[in-house]
């Protein structure tokens, strides 16, 4: 403005040298094509005139925006702010690290359930514990970015996103509840930062650091057989459920536990072993598995919990070794085709209650 004035005031005497200076001092509105290229490839450059529009061109083009304050519902706790529900707008969703100057510190129970129309949810690194169901059902998103800061990953944490395909669990995370991937049906792969000091990943399959459990083998993946490592003692909670892409899967023999629901609803499953070192068989481990024929039982097992094979409509040989003790009335309930053999003597389905006789008398 002052050079304008200073050439308006001498326009008689220096107009063509005003022409010059405007050309040559004037810095442009918008960079050019060439500017902006240069702006991608060099080094910033250092003149306070020419930094200011290139972090401005950059950060528009890179830096996700913050989601409004206004769009969240929240609990206050001390110093830290838990997001409890969300009313903003869909597609990418970035938390805010901060609300009223108090850190967001965790993700409530159900905070966005059911909001379908998300794809993508990025965490700031002040977050920390991400609530049971805390994304359940958001079917649209297809990325999740979880920061540095978290540390707790809740049971069904993600159940049931069905666009999801990877996740990364970075190297804070110290506990994952049961299956927090329940549902997500297109999860190929889980993915642990190498400096994790609790978890790993095999494969894709998200393990305890150690090998010495089998968290979660990813719904999506598409293995139609599959080798559980040498080394690994047990089969946590739900971690095959639902992987119908499965025929057949090994268990080593170091095998002693297989919990819950570790097989639940793998209807391609046609074959698997039990190791030896199994003393129980627990509630709905091989629940609406339809394409089970077989299972040999080893000794050892004393007991086969609630619904332990419910619904394993195919399942027609079924071995009960002499140490089993107890079998729950519901442990091979809509098995119509079942002829298990105990000591010998052949029970057909309708013929479970005389089984469970026999068991009790001896």
């Amino acid at each position: 403005m002052m050079k304008k004035m200073i050439c308006v005031s001498c326009l008689a005497a220096l107009i063509a040298s005003f022409a010059a200076c405007t050309a040559a001092q004037e810095p442009a509105d918008t960079p050019t094509e060439t500017e902006a290229a240069q702006t991608q490839t060099q080094a910033p450059v250092t003149t306070a005139k020419t930094e200011a529009p290139v972090t401005t061109t950059t950060e528009a083009k890179t830096a996700p925006a913050v989601s409004a304050a206004s769009e969240f519902e929240m609990e206050v706790s001390g110093d830290g702010v838990e997001i409890t529900g969300y009313n903003g707008g869909g597609g990418s969703v970035t938390v805010p690290g901060e609300i009223d100057g108090k850190k967001v510190t965790a993700i409530g129970q159900s905070a966005f359930y059911e909001r379908t129309d998300i794809s993508e949810i990025i965490l700031p690194d002040t977050v920390t514990r991400i609530k049971g169901f805390a994304f359940a059902k958001c079917s649209g998103l297809e990325k999740i970015t979880l920061s540095e800061g978290v540390t707790e990953i809740y049971p069904s944490a993600f159940y049931k996103c069905s666009a999801i395909e990877e996740i990364y669990i970075p190297k804070t995370v110290m506990t994952i509840g049961e299956n927090p991937f329940f549902g997500c049906e297109k999860l190929r792969s889980i993915e642990v930062d190498p400096s994790n000091i609790f978890f790993c990943s095999v494969d894709g399959v998200l393990f305890s650091r150690e090998h010495s459990r089998l968290h979660t083998f990813p719904m999506g993946k598409t293995d139609a057989s599959y080798t559980v490592p040498e080394g690994t003692e047990g089969i946590l909670n739900a971690a095959f459920y639902g992987c119908a892409a499965l025929t057949e899967v090994t268990l080593p023999q170091g095998v002693t536990e297989i919990g819950p629901s570790a097989f639940g609803e793998c209807t391609g499953l046609v074959g698997i072993n039990i190791p030896e070192g199994i003393t129980v068989i627990n509630s709905q481990t091989f629940f609406l598995c339809s394409s089970l024929a077989s299972i040999n039982i080893p000794e050892g097992v004393y007991s086969i919990d609630n619904a332990a094979f419910w619904g394993c409509s195919s399942l027609v040989d079924a071995n009960i070794p002499d140490s089993v003790r107890n079998i729950r009335e519901d442990s091979f309930a809509d098995c119509g085709k079942i002829k298990a053999v105990y000591k010998g003597k052949t029970y057909a389905f309708e013929e479970m209650d005389a089984l469970q006789d026999a068991l009790r008398s001896d």
